[in-house]
């Protein structure tokens, strides 16, 4: 669904209706310019809307990284159960290789989403990620990457464009 489709739905819903946690949740990402919306759908009915303003920096992001954002402030909303998305970027994203994730997107995931989201968005690599949080260390000015197993560390410090340190 396109973000006017969303408006739509959302000012279309009479009311609200009561967050089921044993029901899977669809969440429809709305994105603009200058601001970002989660709507956290089940059974086809809006349970939850929320809006926030992006700050400049957040303006500046990828769509990916805003995409994950609008997930986040939805995880502050949903406490548990499955989570589907609309969104064909998100989707995609599940089948991303670690290894071809921009480090800004894996920081996202594992320094601002809660862990439990984490691991059911990406059912498929999260052990992977585990694996290659174990074996690698972020500097803490976050452009530089160490690895503990040096071979495996040229290439992906290549791939994303970041010095290599010993």
């Amino acid at each position: 669904m396109n973000s006017e489709g969303v408006k739509v739905s959302m000012v279309a819903a009479t009311s609200l209706s009561h967050y089921d946690r044993s029901e899977p949740i669809t969440i429809e990402t709305y994105l603009s310019s200058k601001e970002l919306g989660p709507v956290l759908i089940q059974k086809g009915i809006t349970v939850r809307y929320v809006s926030k303003s992006l700050t400049p920096t957040e303006m500046e992001s990828a769509n990916i990284e805003r995409e994950l954002l609008t997930v986040k402030t939805s995880t502050h909303v949903a406490t548990s159960g499955q989570i589907e998305f609309s969104s064909q970027l998100l989707q995609d994203v599940k089948n991303w290789s670690v290894y071809m994730m921009p480090i800004r997107v894996l920081l996202l995931l594992f320094n601002e989403l809660d862990a439990r989201f984490t691991s059911q968005i990406f059912k498929n690599t999260f052990k992977t990620m585990i694996d290659l949080c174990n074996e690698c260390q972020i500097n803490g000015n976050r452009n530089h990457i160490i690895w503990k197993d040096k071979s495996r560390r040229l290439s992906l410090c290549k791939y994303w464009g970041l010095t290599l340190w010993n």
